[in-house]
């Protein structure tokens, strides 16, 4: 009896045990893009920043200036305690004999904290390395950075804007908070979010908006890449106008060229385009936008999702990452 007792005493301290220490993770609600970056203390710190800004670090496409698509903060690994709990996203580097590569650990210190460990034998390599696995470290934040931004459109949306769009086109998408119907048409919508943005002693306006609109599937050359930009024109030329007579947006090529990419979400093909507009005929106004053109489920009609930023004297990335992942809840939800 008395050993049953004790197994089962045994068994209670290991659940409850087990239950206090997932509780006892520090939640972290970060969903910027800073990385805190540990460097091994046997490395010199100021060498590894050279080298992670130069081969590791990378900058966003089709913005006017340029930014970084990750903020990375460096720190020793002796200061490592005095930190890892403030952020969502680690990158340790660390010195090993033997072992070259990336590992990652979820929720090792702290509630949704992801952790990469990057393993080189010695710093004289680490630009290789770094080059090696820099898509990987991006991939890996930035997936988890779009998905916390829909959970947070989920949750703190805009439900009239998501209910206009259902009724109009039959298109679910989680839209951010705040938004409003700016126009509509048979194939067509129009969402809209004015905000202000203070910086410095200034209240800066920002501008942004997303623009849906389907038509019949007939030709696989719908998606081409060529074609999409002249539909997109054409659209924005029909319906999104400026404060000035005659004025429209357009795709713009005077700095940069779109960047196009193709790639399979949950299953579906897209293609996104990433680029720069500006108002044609009107006042001197541009910005940043992101688009993704698919198929819905029956791939009968093509969806064209087009999004926009318009700040100037603003870091545009935080504001894209939220259009970006609005337009990506697709892949979600039809």
């Amino acid at each position: 009896m008395k050993k049953l007792l004790s197994a089962t005493l045994y068994v209670c301290f290991l659940f409850l045990g087990g239950c206090l220490n997932e509780a006892s993770f520090s939640p972290t609600t970060s969903i910027d893009n800073s990385v805190l970056i540990s460097v091994d203390d046997n490395f010199n710190l100021n060498e590894a920043d050279s080298i992670i800004h130069q081969y590791l670090a990378q900058k966003e496409d089709g913005l006017p200036r340029d930014e970084q698509r990750l903020n990375f903060q460096l720190i020793k690994q002796s200061d490592f305690k005095g930190h890892f709990l403030s952020y969502q996203y680690i990158l340790q580097i660390k010195k090993h004999a033997t072992k070259k590569g990336l590992t990652k650990a979820n929720q090792k210190w702290a509630s949704r904290q992801i952790v990469l460990n990057l393993y080189t034998p010695k710093i004289s390599v680490l630009d290789s390395i770094c080059m090696t696995y820099s898509d990987r470290v991006h991939d890996t934040f930035l997936y988890d950075q779009r998905k916390n931004l829909i959970k947070r459109h989920k949750k703190f949306g805009s439900p009239s804007s998501e209910d206009s769009l259902y009724k109009y086109l039959g298109i679910k998408l989680y839209i951010p908070a705040e938004s409003y119907i700016a126009k509509t048409d048979s194939n067509f919508i129009w969402i809209k979010n004015e905000q202000e943005k203070i910086k410095g002693p200034y209240n800066h306006q920002v501008s942004q908006g997303i623009v849906v609109f389907k038509e019949p599937y007939t030709d696989p050359l719908q998606l081409d890449t060529l074609f999409i930009e002249q539909k997109v024109n054409t659209i924005m030329n029909q319906f999104i106008h400026g404060a000035s007579q005659g004025s429209f947006m357009e795709i713009s090529k005077r700095f940069i060229l779109p960047k196009h990419k193709s790639l399979t979400a949950r299953s579906k093909y897209a293609i996104e385009t990433k680029g720069l507009w500006r108002m044609q005929n009107g006042l001197r106004m541009g910005g940043p936008y992101i688009g993704y053109t698919t198929l819905d489920k029956s791939k009968k009609n093509i969806i064209f999702m087009f999004s926009y930023l318009y700040g100037p004297e603003i870091d545009k990335l935080p504001f894209l990452r939220s259009l970006e992942a609005s337009l990506f809840s697709y892949f979600y939800l039809n």
